[in-house]
């Protein structure tokens, strides 16, 4: 920005906008340094992001299909009279994304009110939720990209403390610092592509890159797939996308609000900010990265029996095809899948709390030890925990993307765009995307027969028609059926077949999007063939169901390729960790035997130096010293002697210097 007339005042709207942002942020600073009881401060924090979420409604309601709003003031002044500025920019897609975050968090808060109760750092963790939400709706409301980036790191720091809430175990402490890191080097890239722009352009406002910047710029390239480097990282892509799954050792909530609507969906908000200047060869790499993630994420769920890691691949998958949306020229269908899908997500994840919860507390009661997250020691818990069966189910539909449900018709206009991409090696992005929907079907399918269906498998433990087994309270079923109620198509089109013309989509894009009854009927298909054959393997009633609590975690390379997520972290191990550590060792060892030495005979041949000179100083520079001090005072004590002032000694020196001059020339 070159001068004050770039400053824009400040509307009602950004007013209202700056008291939603910092609601959570009040919230954190209340829970983290006053003395609140562990009820007063849940209430007082979710009190706030629901004071939040009525304003997000506010600014929808006054903002969507409206002229889009936009304040900025004087951040900084560069020099020469330059000003960079910072700001607030409501558009369609801020408020939506304002109104989807305010709503989970609010929802994450509630439930989490319930389940976090009894536990120590029950205000610290609902401080550790003010943070992150206040953090990713900064990440929102930026009009530029380095003040994005600001927050994009405090959403990496909350993230971090959150998913490390539990730091006292060392699985979850690790998994902190791994996402952490991991998030460092997909930012690396963001910080890079933001240099590039700043010196070409002068500028990092969102709205002045739109329009000045260059797509045939062969550096726009390159800063767009520095950009996708954070996006990568964020959003879980192929290579990064080895932390996500660790991170579930975090609060089960904290994994609906990470990894269902928040912190990996930033990374899509991003291409969504920046796709309007990315080159078109750009998009099509980050189309193919998609595709690549949505397979991968969807073939290591295959074989998992967590509960939370196979929501979690599931998640990294999903991302995917957000990806392979915005790769494609849809970056309307992608944002359409980011809001579905925190839907339902969200409520698969709190759902699995719930059960979680539930066989915790069975199990505390019961004084029968077992691992509450391992869907081989499940099973019946239809007749235990109906509501939870019901929204479980109901979010799992739309996440195969069933007709009548919401994912599906965000995911069919997802598939619709790929297809276009059909040219040469584009043609492995619509592949992917597609197998992916088989993969996505039978995953889900097994995980919904193998928790829900048949008897409880719990060794020792035949039934579970005991009165111990706890219920789902009031406070985490309003969470659950709100979010299910997400999970169906009515509230996002009037048509549950065809998502091209959802409100969503006609707000976000001025184009009319596809609608092809032949990607409809493919992706059905394949739907249905994937959940066929998950039933027909996992059916309650068959003999490997049966026996299923003894089932090994793998037994072959290719099970062994899906529990171990393609053996991503193995191989970053052998390959980058170990070499790095090597490298480290290398430099270690050198600087212990050689400079360390060196340094060390350095100072062995200083010492002996220095006593040297301490003996040349007192003995040679001293002792001439003290030797002219010696002559200077004998001269002086034999002139003082010579001359005593009697006429008599004067006359004898006198006749002594005679003779002795006389003695000199006759000799």
């Amino acid at each position: 920005m070159n001068s004050l007339e770039t400053i824009l005042p400040f509307s009602l709207l950004t007013q209202f906008s700056l008291v939603l942002l910092f609601m959570p942020f009040f919230s954190f600073l209340l829970l983290s340094f006053l003395p609140l009881k562990n009820r007063n401060g849940a209430f007082m924090s979710s009190f706030l992001l629901f004071v939040s979420f009525v304003i997000a409604l506010f600014l929808f309601a006054n903002s969507w299909n409206n002229p889009p709003d936009h304040s900025r003031w004087v951040w900084f002044e560069i020099g020469n009279g330059i000003l960079f500025t910072s700001g607030i920019w409501l558009n369609n897609l801020t408020v939506l994304l304002l109104l989807l975050v305010t709503f989970v968090s609010f929802l994450v808060h509630l439930f989490s009110m319930e389940y976090m109760k009894g536990d120590k750092g029950y205000n610290r963790y609902f401080s550790y939720l003010g943070l992150f939400t206040f953090s990713m709706l900064g990440i929102v409301l930026s009009d530029n990209l380095l003040l994005m980036f600001v927050f994009w790191e405090l959403v990496g720091f909350s993230s971090y403390l959150l998913i490390g809430f539990w730091f006292h175990k060392e699985a979850a402490a690790k998994a902190s610092k791994k996402a952490f890191l991991v998030n460092r080097i997909g930012d690396l890239g963001f910080l890079i592509g933001l240099m590039i722009l700043r010196s070409k352009y002068n500028t990092l406002d969102l709205e002045t890159l739109t329009s000045v910047v260059e797509t045939s710029d062969p550096s726009i390239y390159v800063a767009a797939l520095c950009l996708f480097g954070g996006v990568v990282g964020k959003s879980a892509q192929f290579p990064l996308l080895v932390w996500l799954p660790d991170a579930m050792e975090g609060p089960t909530p904290v994994s609906a609000l990470i990894h269902a609507a928040t912190m990996v969906a930033a990374g899509v908000f991003l291409l969504a900010r920046i796709v309007p200047f990315v080159p078109v060869e750009a998009l099509h790499v980050m189309a193919l990265i998609g595709a690549i993630t949505a397979f991968m994420g969807g073939v290591a769920a295959l074989r998992q029996f967590d509960i939370k890691k196979i929501l979690a691949f599931s998640t990294i998958s999903q991302l995917g095809y957000m990806v392979i949306g915005v790769g494609a020229g849809a970056y309307d269908a992608a944002i359409f899948h980011l809001i579905t899908h925190a839907f339902f997500k969200a409520c698969l994840f709190l759902s699995a709390g719930a059960i979680i919860h539930s066989l915790h507390q069975f199990s505390s009661k019961n004084d029968v030890n077992f691992d509450t997250q391992d869907i081989r020691l499940m099973g019946g818990l239809r007749k235990k925990m109906p509501f939870t069966f019901l929204v479980f189910l109901l979010s799992s539909m739309a996440l195969m993307g069933m007709p009548l449900f919401s994912g599906f018709l965000s995911k069919e206009a997802i598939l619709m765009a790929s297809s276009t991409m059909n040219i040469g090696w584009q043609l492995v992005v619509p592949v992917l995307a597609f197998s992916s929907v088989l993969i996505t079907a039978f995953y889900v399918t097994r995980m919904v027969v193998i928790i829900f269906f048949g008897e409880f498998r719990l060794p020792k433990v035949k039934v579970i028609n005991t009165p111990n087994f706890a219920s789902v309270s009031l406070i985490m079923k309003i969470p659950l059926g709100l979010l299910a109620i997400g999970s169906v198509f009515v509230l996002f089109s009037s048509n549950p077949f065809d998502g091209s013309h959802s409100w969503i989509i006609k707000g976000l894009s001025s184009h009319v999007a596809i609608h092809s009854a032949i990607v409809s009927y493919g992706s059905i298909t394949l739907m249905l063939v994937g959940m066929g054959l998950a039933y027909a393997k996992f059916k309650p009633s068959g003999v490997y169901v049966q026996n299923l609590h003894k089932e090994l975690d793998y037994q072959n390379k290719w099970q062994s390729l899906s529990f171990n997520n393609w053996h991503l972290n193995k191989i970053y191990d052998v390959v980058f960790i170990r070499q790095i550590i090597n490298i480290a060792n290398a430099v270690k060892t050198v600087e212990e035997k050689m400079i360390d030495r060196i340094i060390n005979y350095f100072a062995i041949f200083n010492v002996i130096l220095a006593k040297f000179i301490g003996l040349f100083d007192q003995y040679i520079v001293d002792g001439l010293v003290h030797l002219s001090a010696f002559v200077t005072s004998a001269i002086g004590w034999l002139s003082k002697n010579i001359q005593t002032g009697k006429v008599q000694t004067h006359i004898v020196w006198a006749g002594l210097g005679i003779l002795m001059m006389i003695l000199w020339f006759v000799v």
